[in-house]
């Protein structure tokens, strides 16, 4: 056998060894999955060691448009990490009606890691688009909490950050009229999920989802964007709204 010929075997016999050592991920998957995890607020300032040893520990999963990823009472088995596409959490009322908690968008954590010690989910979560997610088991997440105090404190922080958003929502649902609100929601929108295109902005969002989110019937939020679209502050499409007038919305949500 020439020296070439050994030459090019070695990176092939050292390539076990290399997925060992980052949880049987490539280096270039590895290096992806920390670059992941280091633009999620879950991880947000944490040590690349840590982010280093929390991708190595994750597993992928891929999911289709309208998936149910958990429903609620299902048990809780593990902590999501959203990297790609958009998740609904969602409540049914006691008269049927659903209502969507929250919207999850790629670096959101799908459902609060500190309460991963709760026996199962409160809410259930549906995918909006075709989604791609890195998972922890429950009981390897919460092992990490304890190791990694400063990730413990991160997750204290995204649970009180959503439990603030939840609060001002239901604010402005007992203060708030229609117009104001449903304006404030758009605008809230814009920049959580806007896609700018040709100075406008897209928000692929249904106005039934439009309406869930904002504790509405469908018939009132789409008489008020009806409203909207005649004095050209958007227009609106089938599966979502294009924002014409981003400072005009603004302007309609400071109305009481």
């Amino acid at each position: 056998m020439s020296r070439s010929q050994t030459r090019k075997e070695k990176p092939d016999s050292a390539e076990p060894h290399i997925r060992l050592l980052t949880g049987g991920l490539t280096v270039a998957d590895m290096n992806q999955r920390i670059a992941l995890l280091e633009k999620a607020e879950l991880f947000d300032g944490l040590d690349c060691s840590i982010c280093a040893y929390m991708a190595s520990t994750a597993h992928s999963k891929h999911y289709a448009c309208g998936d149910v990823i958990f429903d609620a009472g299902d048990p809780v088995r593990s902590v999501l990490l959203l990297t790609e596409g958009r998740v609904k959490l969602t409540r049914f009322s006691e008269e049927g009606a659903e209502v969507i908690l929250r919207l999850c968008v790629p670096g959101d954590v799908v459902y609060p890691p500190a309460m991963v010690p709760e026996e199962i989910y409160y809410s259930t979560a549906e995918t909006l688009q075709a989604c791609q997610l890195l998972t922890w088991e429950a009981r390897t997440f919460d092992a990490a909490q304890e190791r990694f105090p400063a990730l413990r404190k991160n997750a204290k922080r995204v649970l009180e950050r959503q439990i603030l958003e939840l609060e001002l929502r239901l604010r402005q649902a007992c203060t708030r009229k229609v117009s104001p609100r449903l304006a404030l929601a758009l605008h809230h929108l814009v920049s959580q999920i806007g896609h700018p295109v040709n100075g406008h902005v897209e928000i692929a969002l249904t106005r039934e989802s439009l309406a869930q989110l904002t504790a509405m019937n469908a018939a009132t939020v789409s008489r008020v964007l009806s409203r909207w679209e005649k004095i050209g502050i958007l227009s609106l499409r089938r599966e979502g709204i294009v924002v014409h007038n981003v400072s005009g919305l603004s302007d309609l949500s400071k109305f009481r």
